[in-house]
């Protein structure tokens, strides 16, 4: 669940002050109970008529580190193209790799790992998790308690086909983080039912 949580608030937090889609490359660090657990270089640029973003980041566990890159492709309407990730996991001194090239098109995902491809129909439009939802966000200013929901593709979470994400900016909340009293945004991601994950960051785009 850790990797689940961490790729999608990777791709989604950095950017709360902005007014439109951010382009160019900033790096900020994600804590875990006040602790840092990794850093992250986030790159954004707008070709002709697509967005093309790169992601670059390391996580440390106790027992575990992940580096992992992903590069995405999707139309400024934010239609899906394209993902290539690369993924190591070093645990207990082992180290796995896994290499994942992904392809859409209106009724299909297209799924290349290591040589072998699989193909997903699908039956409803989506869009990829990040800058649809920055967009939406920033659209309405972050305004406290605004709620929307989309089908997105997280590959991480399923492969086969896109989830319902439901959004939900909560404003500002005070945590205690490491004996102090910190004064966060707050946003929430319910995934399903049972399922919600808490997002919290400062202004630098800081996670806790």
């Amino acid at each position: 669940m850790k990797k689940i949580i961490i790729f999608i608030l990777i791709y989604i937090i950095p950017y709360a002050l902005f007014s439109e889609v951010p382009q160019g490359t900033f790096t900020y660090s994600f804590y875990g109970n006040g602790s840092l657990m990794g850093r992250v270089k986030v790159s954004i640029k707008k070709e002709n008529n697509y967005y093309i973003s790169e992601i670059t980041y390391t996580l440390h566990t106790s027992d575990k580190k992940i580096e992992r890159f992903i590069r995405t492709k999707e139309t400024v309407t934010f239609v899906p193209i394209s993902i290539y990730s690369a993924q190591k996991m070093i645990i207990n001194a082992i180290p796995i790799t896994v290499k994942k090239y992904i392809t859409f098109t209106k009724k299909h995902i297209v799924v290349n790992t290591k040589g072998n491809k699989i193909q997903y129909s699908i039956s409803s439009p989506f869009v990829l998790d990040g800058l649809y939802y920055l967009k939406e966000s920033m659209k309405h200013k972050y305004k406290k308690n605004f709620i929307f929901s989309a089908l997105v593709y997280v590959p991480e979470i399923e492969i086969e086909r896109p989830i319902k994400i439901t959004y939900h900016i909560h404003g500002r909340k005070k945590i205690h983080v490491k004996n102090k009293i910190l004064s966060l945004y707050h946003i929430t991601q319910r995934l399903n039912k049972t399922t919600v994950i808490h997002n919290y960051f400062n202004n630098k785009g800081i996670l806790y």
